[in-house]
């Protein structure tokens, strides 16, 4: 829906300052009328956002849509007051009036039509803000003129407002501020002095803070039909999970069409207990289950448990776990403290013993499987199949993630750029639904891109290359890279030295599609440039 909508806008011929303010005007009213559909109409206006034309007083100077927008924003924000004073005057002309109960029900309709204006546009304020076309200190001045105003209107618009942004501003060297507005927002919910509606509504941030703003209900929006369909996939997907799982409980269980476990017959024998004093009864669970840990493999009992499930998603963690195995056992034994040579008579050479039972995986931390000393270099097609396969096909979990690079790669690999290209690519891939960013999956995968790329420009210079790369055999989707950008910012898996640094890389080997890439990011260091300066002014 979003795709094609784009398409017949940016079809139009805007090349006027007239033709810009209409166009703003259009989707301004639309997203303050469609709440509901305030995200898209914001990501329109963030697509449109560096579009420029000639200023019709001042030629030769141009006027972009995002200063247009401000204004406009402003506009309706500050009208808000004039309504209330319109609304007032209008009040007392109606206490002097004959048909008061008419004109009264005209007064409410117009009272709440622009109520919901005012929402609409508080709403549309905050997705703008997000999407970093609005910066924060004009997020403040709205907070704080909203606050300063104790009527239900402006209340109800702070909380939408905050319901919206509230995490984007709720940051360390923000935390003061945010502190001195909820400290007034608990003072008015104690006064009593507001609608009791408002007051819930107040309440409800006040909690929302509290649990980090992370809501106890989703936001239900208007769905697509690609969330449609995706939603079924998932629903679908889990039911065979819980087929599986069942087929898994099985297997240990007795069927008439197997045979059955032989029985163990009672010993005539009795045992005498003071004969084994130190042995006392364990506490049993019935839920326990044998097996390594990590893996979670379910263990058939004797001939009977059958083999009616595939084991092709238990190959995975199974061969994880056999690859880290020797190290598990040697940390075991380094921390119970004890040494070969007390097991060894004097006459035996402690290092022959340990040499031909194959054991110095017991002597150094850092000592490599003795069947393996060192890991062959993987080929770069082998190691992009593996990680696409982990990420895309496998949806392997973080720590299955690390078991395989730990135990196919060594540190040199690791941080080579052959694997970290490899790696953002291949979640990057996994994030890319339709030309439009899964952020859910980017959070997901957090652990992982923090592991391997935080705090090491260079590392995240080499993520930045792959994502641009990828882009490229993708056809260069419009705004793709930007919302990748967006969220690996806002994610804190890249930083501004390293986006700078891809911005004026002139490296030969990176420069395809490189033109494109920087003009599709325009509106992106546009806004990292303006939140510098202003946070230096502040």
């Amino acid at each position: 829906m979003f795709t094609p909508l784009m398409k017949q806008v940016t079809d139009l011929t805007i090349n006027t300052e007239e033709r810009l303010k209409g166009v703003i005007d259009l989707v301004f009213e639309k997203a303050i009328d469609e709440p509901s559909f305030s995200v898209a109409y914001a990501n329109m206006c963030h697509c449109l956002a560096t579009l420029k034309v000639p200023m019709a007083d001042k030629p030769g100077t141009t006027v972009n849509f995002r200063k247009l927008l401000l204004n406009r924003c402003q506009k309706e924000f500050e009208r808000d007051k004039m309504d209330d004073a319109a609304f007032e005057k209008k009040q007392k002309e109606l206490d002097s009036v004959s048909e008061k109960e008419r004109l009264q029900e005209e007064l409410e309709e117009a009272k709440d039509k622009a109520r919901r204006r005012s929402t609409g546009n508080i709403k549309f304020i905050g997705e703008l803000f997000k999407l970093r076309m609005l910066t924060e200190p004009i997020m403040h001045d709205c907070v704080v003129k909203l606050l300063k105003n104790h009527d239900d209107e402006s209340l109800e618009c702070l909380c939408r407002l905050l319901t919206t942004i509230g995490k984007d501003l709720d940051f360390e060297k923000a935390k003061p501020r945010m502190d001195q507005y909820f400290h007034q927002m608990e003072k008015i919910v104690k006064e009593r002095k507001t609608s009791s509606r408002i007051r819930f509504m107040l309440q409800d941030v006040i909690d929302l803070r509290l649990h980090n703003w992370v809501s106890r209900r989703a936001e239900q929006g208007p769905k697509t039909i690609e969330q449609i369909h995706k939603e079924a996939k998932i629903e679908e997907q889990e039911e065979q999970r819980k087929v599986h799982q069942q087929l898994l409980e099985l297997r240990g269980s007795v069927r008439e069409e197997t045979w059955n476990t032989v029985p163990v017959t009672k010993n005539s024998r009795t045992i005498d207990p003071s004969k084994i004093p130190k042995i006392s009864k364990p506490q049993m669970d019935d839920k326990i289950q044998l097996g390594p840990a990590r893996a979670q493999l379910n263990w058939m009992k004797g001939s009977s448990g059958g083999a009616k499930a595939s084991d092709s998603g238990l190959i995975l963690p199974l061969h994880s776990f056999l690859l880290q195995s020797h190290r598990k056992v040697g940390a075991l034994w380094r921390e119970s403290g004890l040494n070969w040579s007390d097991f060894l008579s004097e006459d035996e050479d402690l290092q022959s013993f340990i040499s031909e039972q194959k054991l110095q995986f017991t002597q150094s931390d850092s000592s490599s499987s003795p069947s393996s000393p060192s890991k062959p270099s993987l080929p770069p097609e082998e190691l992009h199949t593996q990680l696409e396969n982990l990420l895309l096909v496998d949806m392997a979990t973080d720590e299955q993630i690390f078991d395989w690079v730990e135990a196919n790669l060594d540190e040199s690999q690791i941080s080579s750029s052959l694997f970290l290209r490899a790696l953002m690519t291949a979640v990057c891939k996994a994030a890319n639904t339709s030309c439009r960013v899964d952020t859910a999956i980017i959070q997901k995968r957090l652990p992982v891109l923090h592991k391997y790329f935080n705090a090491d420009t260079e590392r995240q210079l080499q993520a930045l290359y792959a994502l641009q790369a990828l882009i490229v055999t993708l056809d260069q989707p419009p705004n793709l890279l930007r919302m990748f950008f967006d969220c690996l910012y806002d994610e804190d898996v890249i930083s501004e030295d390293a986006f700078y640094r891809w911005e004026t890389s002139k490296d030969p080997a990176e420069q395809q599609g490189k033109g494109i890439a920087l003009k599709s990011v325009t509106a992106f260091f546009t806004w990292l440039r303006e939140a510098e300066e202003e946070s230096e002014d502040n």
